[in-house]
């Protein structure tokens, strides 16, 4: 296979895009298997991914590199780009400094294939409602032909536009809090580990998991498209301190591990019933404060984990683990 240029790599990719959501250069290891799953990961969203080989990367440059050139080229409401496992997005339905974020710290978490669908789930998290694909998503959408030119005369042909150009949002939310994103991003790439699972409790973790994180970034989107009151940096402080307990709770070291063996821990039934009643609890509230978002009202908060999983040393131990490895005191 002949060597490309840095556009030529821009020109395939944007060339496959004109029809589809997802381009992975065959360059890369099991290209076929990881492009088929990426496609299923965006299906429903204006979501586009481009996936390069670690080998090119003396040649087109780093991720951030290529998609300025494909962005400027591709009309997807989010473009995420990988160039092995450096990764960089952009997005015109939620804040792109945020979408970048996202990218920026699922690359430094793990290899690509774990990265790119931990960047898809967060910035799906975040998308205000509103914002989704319109067009029949995912697949569907990326084979419809976009527009249809009016004839304007007998002897002028239908022009078919080869790629949609979809309304963008008007409003642009305001950034959310950095944490509370690293927060429901991480919560995310959860769910690919439980849905493996056909346990039962596995699968309500799915469910808790998924409902949780779109409630949660919807709450921050409501609360930031209000005047600033200073509900979003308290709010932003609590959920932090939450989140960080449930993922602590929810991570598929300890969850999954008691569900799967629990002939190796004590009391593995109470331990699930914390588990499942703290996330509860949180969704819960989250919730109610939407509510209150919604009305106008203050922000209250009633739930403390410290009673529910707090109490448990490991778990402990490992959210001073997690605010250690992002660099919080």
């Amino acid at each position: 296979m002949p060597h490309l240029l840095p556009f030529d790599y821009v020109s395939d990719a944007i060339e496959h895009l004109a029809s589809q959501q997802v381009y992975v250069d065959d360059g890369v290891p099991g290209w076929q298997a990881l492009q088929a799953s990426l496609e299923q990961q965006v299906a429903g969203t204006d979501i586009a991914v481009v996936v390069y080989p670690e080998s090119v990367s003396g040649l087109v440059g780093r991720s951030s590199d290529m998609l300025d050139r494909i962005a400027s080229r591709d009309d997807h409401d989010t473009l995420i780009v990988a160039v092995g496992n450096d990764l960089a997005a952009t997005s015109d339905v939620v804040p792109a400094t945020d979408a970048l974020r996202i990218a920026n710290e699922q690359d430094q978490q793990g290899p690509m294939t774990e990265s790119l669908p931990a960047t898809i789930q967060g910035i799906v998290a975040l998308t205000p409602s509103g914002a989704e694909d319109t067009g029949g998503g995912g697949l569907v959408a990326g084979i419809t032909v976009g527009a249809v030119a009016l004839v304007l005369a007998v002897t002028v042909p239908i022009v078919i536009a080869r790629r949609r150009r979809k309304a963008k949002a008007k409003a642009k939310p305001t950034a959310l809090p950095g944490p509370i994103l690293a927060d429901i991003s991480t919560l995310r790439s959860f769910i690919p580990v439980y849905a493996a699972s056909s346990d039962h409790v596995a699968q309500r973790a799915v469910r808790g998991i998924d409902a949780l994180a779109t409630n949660t970034g919807e709450l921050f989107m409501r609360l930031a498209r209000r005047p600033d009151d200073g509900q979003i940096a308290t709010a932003g402080v609590e959920y932090d301190a939450k989140l960080r307990k449930l993922i602590a709770a929810l991570h598929p070291d300890y969850l999954l591990d008691i569900v799967r063996n629990p002939h190796l821990w004590d009391d593995p039934q109470e331990r699930i019933a914390e588990v499942e009643r703290a996330l509860n609890a949180v969704s819960d509230e989250v919730v109610e404060n939407i509510k209150q978002v919604n009305a106008f009202r203050a922000l209250h908060f009633q739930v403390s984990l410290d009673g529910l999983v707090g109490g448990r040393k490991e778990l402990q131990d490992w959210d001073r683990d997690f605010r250690a490895a992002s660099g919080d005191a």
